[in-house]
């Protein structure tokens, strides 16, 4: 989604229609960036929930720029502080916070490419995953992490050319 549209929808945030399209459209992306970030696909969904509710009640009276990354941004703070009230939440989030991740992530992710994903450099990685298994386009994850687009696009290459020789 570009900056000009989702600008347009915020105004029309009130209506239904336009909160519709953002929820439908912003929804899979908190909650898988959220899984991949912290390991726990309930924290993801509680996260994404928590900010369409806060983004009904806000008065946004300027431009945004990169919508994507302001969300996200705005989505992992939301999680850190669901993780440090730890004790008000199911305690779930705090046995992934240490570590564990979903079995099912695991092997989405990792399965029989495990040694090769982990061979790849942390950025490349991350790029990689944030295109490959949660959809991103790479202007989204260059917004994202703030990070040129050329840069992130050469290491999506790279670690793609990387993979296939291993």
């Amino acid at each position: 989604m570009d900056d000009k549209k989702f600008n347009q929808l915020i105004e029309k945030l009130k209506n239904p229609d336009a909160f519709n399209v953002l929820y439908e459209y912003f929804y899979p992306k908190i909650v898988n960036h959220i899984y991949f970030e912290f390991g726990n696909k309930h924290l993801g969904e509680d996260v994404a929930q928590e900010y369409f509710m806060k983004l009904i009640k806000m008065k946004i009276n300027y431009c945004v720029e990169h919508p994507t990354s302001w969300i996200l941004t705005s989505c992992e703070n939301i999680a850190k502080d669901f993780l440090s009230a730890e004790k008000k939440y199911d305690s779930a989030y705090v046995e992934d916070k240490r570590g564990k991740r979903d079995e099912v992530y695991e092997n989405l992710i990792f399965g029989e490419y495990k040694d090769k994903i982990n061979s790849l450099e942390e950025m490349t990685r991350k790029i990689v995953i944030m295109h490959f298994y949660e959809g991103y386009s790479l202007k989204e994850i260059s917004e994202i992490l703030n990070v040129n687009y050329n840069t992130v696009r050469q290491k999506c290459s790279r670690g793609l050319k990387k993979l296939k020789e291993i």
